[in-house]
């Protein structure tokens, strides 16, 4: 009996050996990490490590839940090379950017003679190698890291060097980071092309730099909720990758002198990386496409940060020469539709008529003709009901176009004249005012059509935060223009004896 059962075991035991060897010789094995040639340069080793367009790299990746249209929400999309790549020390493709700058102010000394001096200012930002091309390696950065203000004023501030001092010289190197004094690692950079519309600048120089192996993607086709990447030197300090999601895939930036489209990425971003590229996974070959280069935030809020359309850049990109392009209009409307809003807005009398202008109010009405007035009332409102300047625009297929303006004093007395009429310095200081006006009127309606259900949603309660943000944003611009406006008013009342 107990051989029978000491044959039942071992037979038992021979099978049990023989199916864990059948599994182990069928079992799906996992990949061995990809690794670019050791023989290659820096630059060729790096495309190697993300190269998958020939197919070989990864497989196309199945659309699903977090892949629904050209870009992924997640980065577990990303590619095992691509992936790999990034852990590795030649995924160091951007770099801390130092531009230095020598200004010269002006002014008198104690008794009274001219004196001069000079000033330095110093400040980082990151840039990128997108092409090597002979032996010279292209980097893109933000223009306003490339390039300090020619003369510091109230719009072109500097830290530490004030108003009216005059830019005599600028350098702009890459280091190792905010305290690298040893310049003569420094890698010096120079000017190729600058588009200050798009806050994109092009350097090159022919010292031997990690390039960015990504191809540039297609930013027209990101969506709300995509999973970004941005890789920059925050504060000058060290590089740092940091990951987020679009939170809305387009806004008009016209801060300034920029006039181009944004995105808005929640990532944890800081000063020093302007110039950071902005990254997305392409949903069918798990790659990385650059698809933005961040430039600015809202510093009233956390996590609305701001990446030029690269759409906008390819131009600058491809042909190192920008296109020449006017600047968008501040102001005035930029469709019919637009139009269509704000009367529809004003004739609703639940509506409130009312708008802020910088420290000033507005008011604004729709008479039964559809001619519109435009109020503006002076410092003392609401004790002091009456405006000094109203704009009388009559409806021609459109407005914008100025028929004729109200003006008075505080104590109420108009003059009212037709704007040809008016002198050729004032008539045009008064159309600006005018449409920026407009403008003004139609970003607050949609800030209000929004602010009733921006706690529904974090996405709705930052979009409402960026609306705020440029309502507020240019506060005391608006005020000297208005007081600017003001001024000309009563040196006119007072020639005409008003």
């Amino acid at each position: 009996m107990r051989r029978w059962v000491i044959t039942i075991v071992l037979a038992a035991l021979a099978v049990v050996i023989a199916s864990a060897a059948l599994w182990f010789s069928v079992r799906p094995r996992e990949k061995a990490p990809a690794g670019g040639a050791t023989a290659r340069t820096s630059v060729d080793a790096g495309r190697a490590a993300a190269e998958t367009r020939d197919g070989s790299a990864a497989a196309p990746m199945a659309t699903g839940p977090q892949c629904t249209g050209r870009y992924a929400d997640s980065f577990d999309r990303l590619s095992d090379r691509n992936r790999e790549y990034e852990r590795s020390p030649l995924s160091s493709y951007s770099y801390c950017v130092r531009n230095t700058a020598t200004y010269e102010q002006v002014f008198y000394d104690p008794e009274g003679k001219i004196q001069k001096r000079h000033l330095k200012s110093v400040f980082h930002g990151t840039g990128f190698v997108f092409r090597e091309s002979n032996g010279e390696f292209y980097v893109l950065t933000n223009e306003h890291v490339a390039s300090q203000p020619e003369v510091t004023d109230e719009s072109s501030k500097v830290d530490g060097i004030p108003f009216g001092s005059k830019k005599v010289s600028e350098t702009v190197k890459i280091v190792k980071n905010e305290d690298d004094d040893f310049e003569k690692n420094h890698i010096v950079l120079t000017p190729v092309a600058t588009d200050p519309l798009l806050d994109a600048a092009v350097l090159k120089t022919t010292a031997r730099l990690n390039a960015c192996p990504y191809k540039i993607g297609v930013s027209g086709e990101l969506r709300v909720g995509n999973a970004v990447m941005v890789k920059g030197f925050p504060l000058g300090i060290f590089d740092v990758s940091a990951s987020g999601k679009i939170t809305n895939v387009r806004i008009d930036d016209t801060d300034g002198e920029w006039s181009h489209a944004d995105f808005v990425v929640d990532a944890q971003l800081n000063t020093g990386q302007s110039g950071s590229p902005i990254m997305a996974v392409n949903c069918e070959t798990g790659e990385l496409e650059i698809v933005g280069l961040f430039h600015a935030y809202y510093s009233a809020g956390k996590g609305l940060n701001l990446g030029v359309h690269v759409d906008e850049i390819g131009d600058l990109l491809s042909g190192m020469k920008p296109k020449k392009r006017e600047r968008k209009a501040s102001g005035g409307f930029a469709s019919p539709e637009d139009q269509l809003k704000v009367v529809k807005y004003l004739l609703d009398r639940k509506n409130l008529g009312i708008f802020r202008y910088g420290t000033y109010s507005v008011g604004a009405e729709v008479q039964k003709d559809r001619t519109v007035q435009v109020h503006l009332y002076g410092d003392g409102f609401p004790s002091n009901p009456n405006p000094r300047v109203t704009f009388i625009d009559t409806w021609r297929r459109k407005y914008g176009d100025l028929d004729h303006v109200a003006l008075s004093r505080r104590s109420g007395r108009q003059l009212q004249k037709a704007i040809a009429d008016v002198p050729e310095e004032m008539r045009r200081n008064l159309s600006r005012l005018y449409t920026d006006l407009w403008q003004q009127i139609l970003k607050t309606i949609l800030y209000r059509d929004l602010l009733g259900y921006s706690q529904e949603s974090e996405d709705l309660y930052k979009r409402t935060l960026i609306r705020y943000n440029d309502l507020e944003g240019a506060r005391k611009a608006q005020t000297e223009q208005v007081e600017a406006v003001l001024y000309e008013v009563d040196k006119l009342l007072q020639e005409e004896g008003r």
